[in-house]
């Protein structure tokens, strides 16, 4: 099934620094923060199966929170300072408007997948000609490729942040079912 994401998106810089910064202790990474080798910054994604962990450096690292409003989006951005530590600031106070679903990438991805939501300055949301595929696997988990890339996705974030390529809601019981490669 062709799906697109509708999910309003704030994408945050990681400021110039040379600050290295370790992941907290036990935690699990995700194999696909943009930089958990030497990262500048840390976030925690609760949307993951039990929650995971991924950093970004100051080179070309972001973060980008889901499901943002413009009211929200301000709120967090008042915090910004040009500073890692402004930047943690920020990032503290997504979470505490309980906008926890926050992963790491680089100025590429946001360059060739967002577009720009003008309301308010790093609101984005996915270029709508980024079309994924989504399948259930034979436990009917859910899953999401794109570029060549295969990721779980959770139902309800499914639900919430994703429409047919037609621009009608997903009903569950139309993805097709797929024998997962991974």
């Amino acid at each position: 099934m062709k799906v697109i994401s509708n999910a309003k998106k704030l994408v945050l810089g990681v400021p110039a620094t040379n600050i290295i910064v370790n992941f907290p202790d036990g935690v699990v990474i995700s194999a696909y923060g943009q930089d958990n080798q030497n990262p500048s910054v840390v976030v925690f994604n609760s949307t993951d199966e039990s929650g995971t962990w991924q950093g970004a450096n100051s080179i070309d690292g972001v973060i980008i929170i889901n499901e943002v409003n413009s009211s929200q989006a301000k709120a967090i951005i008042e915090k910004l300072d040009g500073t890692v530590n402004g930047l943690n600031n920020a990032i503290d106070t997504a979470v505490k408007l309980g906008l926890t679903d926050q992963y790491t990438s680089d100025f590429d991805f946001v360059r060739k997948k967002l577009i720009s939501d003008v309301s308010v300055a790093g609101l984005y949301r996915r270029n709508n000609e980024i079309v994924c595929n989504i399948y259930k696997d034979s436990d009917g988990v859910i899953w999401r490729e794109m570029d060549g890339q295969t990721h779980h996705i959770e139902k309800d974030i499914l639900l919430r942040t994703y429409e047919t390529e037609a621009g009608n809601p997903i009903n569950l019981e139309d993805i097709p079912v797929k024998e997962c490669a991974l």
